[in-house]
């Protein structure tokens, strides 16, 4: 299933410095990819872009984040050093003035 996550009132003033206003609004981005590991008792943490190609009115952006998944299982001995990554689409709306996130099918 891909989830996604619309920031509102983003203007395209906002495109030219695109990484660090995604940089300013990572606990958000943490929560939309915390989506996707929340079947397995996790959340995601130490976000950081490893890619970015933004987006314009005809065309679609692409972000690679990177990140560590925490697990809140007692049980398990989870030690993953390694940064788990995930490529999101980026669709802005000039109309809406919404970025709007689109992750993969999960």
């Amino acid at each position: 299933m891909k989830h996604h996550w619309t920031f509102k009132n983003f203007h395209s003033e906002d495109l030219k410095d695109l990484k660090s206003v995604l940089a300013k609004r990572s606990r958000e981005i943490e929560t939309f990819l915390s989506y996707y590991f929340r079947g397995d008792g996790a959340t995601v943490e130490n976000l950081s872009l490893s890619d970015l190609q933004s987006p314009t009115d005809s065309k679609v952006g692409n972000a690679k984040f990177l990140f560590d998944v925490a697990y809140f299982n007692l049980c398990w001995n989870i030690d993953d050093k390694d940064p788990d990554k995930m490529d999101v689409e980026l669709h802005y709306d000039k109309v809406n003035q919404e970025l709007k996130l689109i992750g993969p099918d999960w």
